[in-house]
């Protein structure tokens, strides 16, 4: 009822406006007793019927304008009728009342954000919301025009001037809002892109399709959130459209042709050959594992993990050296032995690089692996040293030379380390090296740490060393007795002891490069 009344105050004064205006017409009209008649034409009824009409369309005119033009300065400080601000009805009301009725509203604000399972409640204090609304209330009127007043009686206008917003902390509401969204997130199923992954049961890469993720677009939600206080809007409701989305889909077409690429690189297979003999095969599996597959989709084998692979898994499969070894000895024992400094020993590093070139290339081929260390024959986990070597046997204590063809030339008792100081002759698989010499061969031993003083000074004419300077076969003239259990008691200091005579006979028939196998 106060608008109502309001309402008809306002237009009481613009009938009283528009009396006035009449009567004033009317005695311009009319001639006083004062004035000295002039002579005036006659008239007829026709001209004075015009002049008559004419006047009172000015009167109209007079009494509409002077009402348009106060209607058009009442509404340059009220709001127009049929009015709305950001949801609330401001018709009629001053500058005054309204910012004083957004004051209010921005002081008792809170704001729900709810969607996608997140939920949460932001008040004005915790984002430090201060409005200016005099000024809200000033730039929302200025968007009305006053002019237009006669047709607001009819229409419906709504207003939310974007260029006052309610001012509020940044900060805040990044530490409100943003902490809110990054302990959702890390519980929250991440965005993944499509990619090409190998399949071992096809043994082809296929598409993996994206996957669509629960996490909230961090940045996307804070944007939306700042908007809403700006107009203090009530509520936000976040929708698929609000979550983080991958970037590469599944129907991606440099994908879809990357995908084409790197399944013709998985033909590139590449036989790897250890002494003329197929060894290995690194098949499609293989470059499925290794293959890396950049941001345009070309395929290339990742070569520091593919030489890892090389030094490590492919060496266990070709690597002889140090390794186990089993094999059958000509007169019948069988032996297993490990240990040494013969055998196969690959460069992985320059294998992989080889590998790498190939498939990069796109092009299938043989490659004879790079080695370090060579043995005679290829066979893995068996005799991979020829027909020809020394054999020590640490259970027997006896030596023996095989020729080529398998048959026992040499043979004698010896003495090895002795076990129970410490001195045990290592076992493994070895080869006699270029130290060996003949003549007056100076043997010193361990220095004595109280002394100073070298443990044992010897000399022996054949000397042939197999693990480096420091063991060997050798003559060893001091000794009387050799095989059986001497060397439990009375052992060396790990060399193998040969009486003179025979020593002297394998020095002749043996030479440098001889595996020397030393086993139990």
């Amino acid at each position: 009822m106060a608008k109502t009344d309001k309402t008809a105050s306002h237009f009481a004064k613009l009938k009283d406006t528009t009396e006035s205006d009449i009567k004033t017409a009317k005695h311009a009209a009319v001639k006083t007793d004062d004035e000295e008649p002039a002579y005036q034409a006659p008239e007829d009824s026709e001209s004075r019927g015009a002049r008559r009409a004419v006047i009172a369309a000015l009167i109209v005119l007079a009494v509409f304008g002077g009402a348009y033009v106060y209607g058009a300065t009442y509404f340059s400080s009220h709001f127009l009728p049929n009015t709305s601000l950001n949801g609330n009805d401001v018709s009629l009301k001053t500058v005054n009342e309204v910012a004083e009725a957004y004051g209010q509203s921005a002081t008792d604000y809170a704001l729900n954000i709810s969607g996608q399972d997140f939920t949460l409640k932001i008040d004005a204090d915790s984002v430090g919301i201060d409005s200016d609304g005099k000024a809200y209330a000033k730039a929302a009127l200025a968007q009305t025009n006053p002019w237009t007043w006669p047709v607001a009686f009819v229409s419906r206008r709504t207003l939310s001037p974007d260029n006052i917003a309610v001012e509020y902390d940044k900060h805040k509401l990044e530490s409100v809002l943003g902490s809110a969204i990054d302990n959702y997130n890390r519980q929250a199923v991440q965005p993944a892109d499509a990619k090409l992954e190998y399949d071992k049961e096809t043994k082809l890469f296929a598409i993996t399709p994206e996957v669509q993720g629960t996490a909230l677009d961090r940045d996307a939600v804070m944007k939306i959130a700042g908007q809403a206080i700006e107009k203090l809007e009530t509520s936000v409701t976040l929708t698929e459209d609000d979550l983080l989305k991958p970037t590469v889909y599944a129907d991606d077409e440099k994908l879809t042709a990357g995908l084409e690429r790197v399944n013709t690189c998985l033909s590139a297979t590449q036989v790897l050959r250890m002494d003329g003999k197929d060894a290995f095969t690194f098949d499609s599996e293989l470059i499925g594992r290794f293959a890396k597959i950049s941001d345009d989709y070309e395929v290339s084998l990742d070569i520091d993990a593919l030489t890892e692979w090389a030094q490590g898994e492919l060496s266990d499969k070709l690597d002889s050296l140090g390794r186990e070894r089993s094999f059958t000895r000509p007169d019948g024992k069988h032996i297993t032995v490990s240990g040494g400094t013969y055998g196969w020993n690959i460069n992985g590093a320059e294998t992989a690089q080889l590998i790498a070139d190939n498939v990069n290339a796109g092009k299938a081929g043989t490659i004879d692996v790079p080695v370090i260390d060579a043995a005679e024959t290829f066979n893995p986990g068996g005799q991979d040293w020829g027909n020809r070597y020394i054999d020590i046997d640490l259970s027997e204590q006896h030596v023996r030379l095989y020729d080529s063809s398998s048959n026992l030339i040499f043979e004698s008792d010896c003495v090895t380390g002795n076990s129970s100081k410490g001195h045990d002759t290592p076992t493994g698989v070895y080869f006699l090296n270029s130290n060996k010499e003949k003549g007056n061969v100076k043997l010193v031993g361990e220095e004595n740490e109280t002394t100073g003083e070298p443990g044992y000074t010897t000399y022996v004419t054949y000397w042939m060393p197999f693990i480096w300077d420091s063991i060997a076969l050798h003559d060893a003239s001091w000794r009387y007795s050799f095989g059986g259990t001497v060397y439990q008691t009375n052992g060396s200091h790990g060399c193998v002891n040969l009486p003179a005579d025979k020593a002297a006979e394998l020095f002749d028939i043996s030479e440098v490069g001889a595996p020397v196998v030393v086993h139990y």
